[in-house]
């Protein structure tokens, strides 16, 4: 009977990992998928008015048109062009970001 009690506690052990590895890896996945839709979104707003921004020629990122520094690098130099705005926002909006950002040194 003793033995029936700790194989019944061994499978109540493993089944709540198993569903604990399953929440975990939908949680990454959705980590994962959410990011790239929220860039698509972006990148569509930024296509939509490429005037109010423009391109880092140091790093590649968007920023406002106002800048007057780029966030992730630092860099001062900018292609404010529509075409160039609108390509690299078509760009960044299908991949993931690569950028390291200030919070990553933390």
């Amino acid at each position: 009977m003793a033995r029936g009690g700790k194989d019944s506690a061994r499978r109540s052990i493993i089944f709540f990992l198993v569903q604990r590895c399953i929440w975990l890896l939908e949680l990454y996945f959705k980590a994962v998928k959410e990011p790239l839709e929220d860039r698509a979104k972006k990148a569509a707003r930024i296509i939509a008015s490429p005037q109010e921004f423009k391109v880092c020629e140091s790093c590649g990122s968007i920023v406002a048109k106002k800048a007057v520094f780029c966030p992730n690098c630092n860099g001062y130099r900018f292609d404010g062009s529509k075409e160039m705005v609108i390509a690299q926002a078509e760009i960044l909006g299908k991949r993931e970001s690569t950028s390291i950002s200030q919070e990553d040194y933390l």
